[in-house]
């Protein structure tokens, strides 16, 4: 009783985890790529998208990539070792050098029906796009660079324009320090030298200027008084007097303007000593502009070269075409074409192989559950009595399931590439597990059955019927060449719809 109520856990327990997360084993797919691409070249630049692409799937993790060349993934695909073959045409860098062109047929993609069927629409969706992005982002990326390679070319210019810039604006900076250094030694020498001996000549000027109106009214007075000399002796010896008088002080203007003379001379040499400084300032200053001159013609030359440099991109920019097709090729710049070498039209075709093997061992599991015992109740005599009858039985069972199953696919709409091969095979299956199941129950009916059933379970999740074995976990992975379900699923897969002959 627990045995029989354990059966349907069993069931799911068995069957999901054999299937749990199929696509997160996407990256054990293995899939060969064959690299026919050659370079081409294009405004002086070699395009390699071929092998730009096999660097990038390389790195890229989401299936088990092969790179092989094209007879070993001919042979690989032919003997179910890979699951797809992605070929790189010879002509892929040479149609994707400019915009125009870069939208074509950039990848052959050939499945087995093996492996087809086993795929569901989600991974084969998966492995094609994983593909088609590393295509599409190689051309697109190189195409645009090919198409604008003078853009390229007049950046390296403006970087040129940079570096001349960076020359030319700390010479720049440094004139412009000199310069105002220079004023300011100007102006400090004007302001500590240079004033003040101009006061000083000034004062002196002055002082001299007195002394010279002190000399005049000193000989106006004695004019006067030689005027009146004649007149009177007395007048005479006063004037005499007066005229000592006034010679002394016209001494003491003389002395004074002596002394003033002196203080002049001082003061000149005090200028000239500020005109040294002011003429260092000046040199400096003349010496700033100079520089600042040569600093603005390497700017203007640049300004120029940057002027040059956008007018030929905008030309290059205007020469690209605006046609709205290119700007649906931009996101989408590959085709991909693909060419299965077994088609499989219908999802019960893909199905078939899976189920007419589930169906033959279930059938197997019936007929000795329900006949247990001889049809006519009676116990054998012997065993090669027993046996006798069990073969007639069982036999006759086995041939008549794997007939009817083998009508009954065709009557839905099951066709072949090699009918005769499927009826063998179907009835060879059918006898297969019909001695399996009655070789269990035979040794204890109740221990058989349960063991056969787990049996079935066993073959139901390691059978690759529904995934590929790839996609499925090590445990199943490890037991599936042990048991027989996994060659009826794989030669009936052969038969019905894989398109070459068989040696």
């Amino acid at each position: 009783m627990i045995g029989i109520s354990l059966i349907p856990a069993l069931y799911n327990i068995i069957f999901l985890s054999s299937m749990w997360e199929p696509y997160g084993q996407l990256s054990d797919l293995p899939v060969a790529v064959v690299n026919n691409d050659k370079e081409a070249s294009y405004n002086g630049n070699t395009m390699a998208i071929g092998k730009d692409m096999v660097s990038n799937l390389k790195e890229n993790k989401t299936l088990d990539f092969h790179f092989v060349d094209e007879e070993e993934g001919k042979k690989g695909l032919e003997d179910g070792d890979y699951y797809m073959v992605v070929t790189l045409p010879s002509d892929l860098s040479e149609k994707t050098t400019t915009l125009s062109n870069i939208q074509s047929t950039a990848a052959y993609q050939s499945l087995t029906s093996e492996q087809q069927t086993e795929i569901s629409d989600s991974v084969s969706q998966n492995s094609t796009d994983s593909i088609q992005s590393a295509q599409s982002i190689v051309a697109l990326v190189q195409g645009l660079q090919g198409s604008l390679e003078n853009l390229q070319n007049q950046s390296s210019n403006l970087s040129t324009l940079k570096n001349q810039a960076n020359q030319v604006l700390p010479i720049t900076s440094t004139s412009l320090i000199g310069l105002s250094s220079g004023l300011t030694e100007i102006q400090g020498a004007v302001t500590s030298k240079l004033v003040p001996a101009s006061q000083s000549i000034a004062s002196g000027v002055n002082a001299y200027t007195t002394g010279v109106d002190k000399v005049s009214q000193g000989a106006s007075q004695l004019s006067e008084k030689n005027a009146t000399l004649t007149g009177s002796l007395d007048q005479l010896v006063s004037g005499s007097n007066t005229l000592t008088q006034k010679s002394s002080r016209l001494t003491a203007g003389v002395d004074k303007l002596q002394s003033e003379s002196g203080q002049l001379a001082d003061k000149s040499s005090q200028l000239l000593s500020g005109a040294s400084p002011l003429e260092n300032g000046a040199n400096k200053l003349a010496d700033g502009s100079r520089k600042l001159a040569e600093g603005g013609t390497k700017l203007t030359s640049g300004l120029e070269d940057i002027q040059t440099g956008l007018d030929n991109a905008s030309d290059q920019l205007k020469s690209a075409s605006t046609e709205s097709k290119n700007a649906e090729i931009l996101p989408n710049p590959l085709n991909l074409s693909k060419t299965d070498n077994d088609q499989v039209p219908v999802n019960g075709i893909a199905m078939a192989p899976y189920m007419i093997s589930v169906a033959l061992f279930v059938a197997a599991i019936s007929t000795n559950m329900i006949f247990s015992k001889l049809p006519s109740g009676r116990h054998p005599e012997s065993r090669w009595a027993w046996l006798k009858s069990r073969a007639e039985i069982n036999g006759i069972i086995a041939v008549l399931a794997g007939i009817l199953v083998y009508g009954g696919v065709h009557l839905i709409g099951l066709t072949a590439n090699h009918e005769m091969r499927i009826f063998i095979l179907i009835i060879l299956t059918s006898l297969v597990f019909m001695s399996m199941v009655t070789t269990l129950t035979t040794w204890n009916s109740r221990i058989g059955a349960f063991f056969s059933l787990i049996l079935l379970l066993l073959q139901l999740a390691s059978s690759a019927g529904t995934y590929p074995l790839a996609l499925t976990n090590d445990f199943f992975r490890s037991i599936n060449p042990w048991l027989p379900m996994s060659y009826s699923v794989s030669g009936l897969r052969q038969t019905i719809s894989i398109n070459k002959s068989f040696s």
